[in-house]
């Protein structure tokens, strides 16, 4: 089966039992903690994708880490993933769970690019400017990246605003190579 589908699959599912267990936010806050673990941990993550590695191994570990820090709900269903050996798609599962999550409850996320670190007030304005401009709820993701050298590229769903001082030195740089010709 694609792998995109398995994603989906278990995403909706885990989506729909949530829903109907009344537990929605819990397990978001669950498999945005899973969903950083295996980014910060990488050898959690090569761990659990290890085909030498027995599942019963792997449900262990993970009963071990997570057993206090996610609701029942959301371990059953990692030990699930584990049991029918979907572990390795879990990060493409989280994503999906993450993205019906905002779906549903009408969020829509926004990624900023910046050369240095938002400090928190410039972050909570443009919180509330994305918020008052698109009418619902955002999710601000913030990403630094030094290669821009200034300024910022703001993504929002399928629109991107690059106001980077790298963009504007290539269209500077475009626009004399034009002029010269």
């Amino acid at each position: 089966m694609n792998q995109s589908k398995i994603s989906v699959r278990y995403a909706k599912a885990l989506f729909q039992l949530a829903l109907e267990k009344d537990q929605l936010d819990d397990v978001r806050k669950d498999i945005l903690l899973v969903s950083e673990s295996l980014k910060e941990y990488e050898q959690l993550r090569l761990y659990l994708k290890s085909p030498v590695v027995k599942s019963s191994q792997k449900y262990n570990l993970i009963k071990e880490i997570f057993k206090n820090s996610v609701k029942e709900i959301s371990l059953n269903f990692l030990g699930l993933l584990v049991q029918n050996k979907r572990e390795n798609h879990l990060e493409d599962i989280s994503r999906q769970f993450l993205d019906v999550y905002s779906k549903y409850k009408g969020i829509k996320p926004a990624l900023i690019t910046t050369a240095v670190p938002l400090d928190d007030s410039i972050r909570q304005n443009l919180y509330k400017l994305l918020s008052s401009v698109y009418k619902t709820e955002i999710d601000l993701i913030t990403h630094q990246d030094a290669s821009i050298l200034g300024g910022f590229i703001l993504k929002i769903g399928d629109q991107q605003y690059d106001a980077s001082v790298a963009n504007g030195l290539r269209r500077m740089k475009t626009a004399l190579l034009n002029e010269s010709v």
